[in-house]
């Protein structure tokens, strides 16, 4: 390979020099452009507009679509349980409980069992009024799948009473 005769600066120099030297005009004027016709002009602008509306109405609901957020993957709702607490049931943990009382004058107490764990989040007790009593279940992280007992003193079968969490 042979080397070029010319230094770098030298170079730099004269590409400088043609990049900031006054361009040549050319000697060709530009031909007049025929207009169209006032009808054809007319149809033109109109589809141009439509486009453009068109465009810019799907170019807002992408925007909106792209702002909305996620939404977080659906939770199972606890359902709400209605028993009375003279009986065994069952329900999910977190679950709202509605008691109701088979006395129409007395007030129901829910207590304790010693050999099992509570599984309310209010009490014991909880005392259940004739018009009846709402709680709920442990949240899932507190109240493991088992059977969970407790007594009531109002009920004429005087065994304990269980809630069974699956």
């Amino acid at each position: 390979m042979a080397k070029s005769s010319k230094s770098r600066s030298a170079k730099k120099k004269a590409t400088k020099a043609r990049r900031t030297a006054p361009k040549a005009k050319k000697a060709l004027a530009k031909k007049p452009v025929a207009k169209r016709p006032a009808r054809k002009a007319a149809k033109k602008a109109a589809t141009v507009a439509k486009r453009a509306l068109a465009k810019r109405a799907k170019k807002t609901t992408l925007a909106g679509k792209r702002r909305a957020p996620r939404p977080a993957a659906k939770k199972p709702t606890a359902a709400v349980y209605t028993v009375s607490v003279c009986n065994d049931w069952n329900a999910p943990a977190g679950s709202q409980v509605n008691f109701t009382n088979p006395n129409a004058t007395t007030t129901c107490n829910i207590t304790a069992d010693t050999s099992s764990t509570w599984p309310f989040v209010d009490g014991p007790p909880i005392p259940v009024p004739p018009a009846g009593a709402t709680t709920y279940l442990k949240p899932a992280d507190e109240l493991p799948n088992a059977a969970y007992y407790y007594n009531v003193d109002c009920c004429t079968d005087m065994t304990r009473k269980s809630v069974t969490v699956p």
